[in-house]
Order: structure tokens, then C-alpha cells, then sequence
């Protein structure tokens, strides 16, 4: 299977985190609950194990953010960071995997040069929109010069 440049690395740690099997306890009340993600249900469970904790949305822990909320923060995933925490989002039949916050690390700042680089870029896109507004009276995204 060939697998896109552009799949994500929360994609490819999904598949490769819940390929496990639940740790199941029953409890005295004969509910189940998974020693791993720590997980309850009523009846023995079918789903496979996410591997680490699993939390409902409204009672996730404050250190851990998914991968775009670190990025909002100006930290990136450290070199084989796993996930921390999971939630399980039924719409996506898939996990959202949250990261701690305390071992990820400081994004790279651009450097002048790069900084000056997109400048220019923008520029030439916005000079060339201009251009073509002016040439046709709209602006068609797909037919640029």
C-alpha cells in the first residue's frame, strides 16, 4: 500500500497504536474496564485498545494538547514523541490523540532570509491578482500567469 506524503502523523499513529488488545478486568459490579486505556463498559468490549489513556472531552487532563494546539503555542512533537492521552470521536470512527505539553519542544524560528523569502512571495501573488483583476475584471484562482 502506498501511502501519501501528505497522510498525517496523527493517521499513521493511529493504526499503529490501537492494533492492541484490551487488558480487561472484570469488576465486581460486572462491568469491564482496560488496565491500559482505562476504559469501562458494560459488556466485554470489541474494540481494540488505543494503548494509552482515554479520556471523554469534557474531562481531559490541561497538559496535554493534540499536535495543532502545540503548534498554536509555538512547540512542535519532540523526535519519537508518543501520545499521551486519546478521545474517541464517533463521527471520525477514530481517535484524537493529545500529547504532553512538558515534552514537546520550542518550533524553529524562521530565519531573516526565509522571512524576506515569503514576503516577496506574497507580493508577486498579490501583484498577480491585481494584474489579472485588472486584465478581466475578476480574479479565476486557476488561470494564473
Amino acid at each position: 500500500m502506498i501511502k501519501s506524503r501528505f497522510e498525517s502523523v496523527e493517521s499513521r499513529q493511529s493504526q499503529q497504536l490501537h492494533s492492541m488488545e484490551h487488558h480487561l478486568i472484570q469488576l465486581p459490579d460486572r462491568r469491564w474496564t482496560c488496565s491500559t486505556c482505562q476504559w469501562y463498559w458494560k459488556s466485554k468490549p470489541q474494540s481494540e485498545c488505543p494503548g494509552v489513556p482515554r479520556y471523554d472531552c469534557a474531562h481531559m487532563p490541561e497538559p496535554f494538547k493534540t499536535q495543532t494546539e502545540l503548534g498554536k503555542i509555538g512547540l512542535k512533537l519532540a523526535f519519537d514523541q508518543k501520545p499521551a492521552a486519546c478521545v474517541y470521536v464517533p463521527r471520525k470512527m477514530d481517535y484524537d490523540w493529545f500529547y504532553d505539553v512538558a515534552q514537546a519542544v520550542p518550533k524553529k524560528q524562521a530565519t531573516p532570509a526565509q522571512l524576506a523569502a515569503l514576503e516577496k512571495g506574497r507580493s508577486l501573488m498579490a501583484e498577480s491578482i491585481a494584474r489579472q483583476i485588472a486584465i478581466e475584471g475578476y480574479y479565476n484562482p486557476i488561470k494564473m500567469d
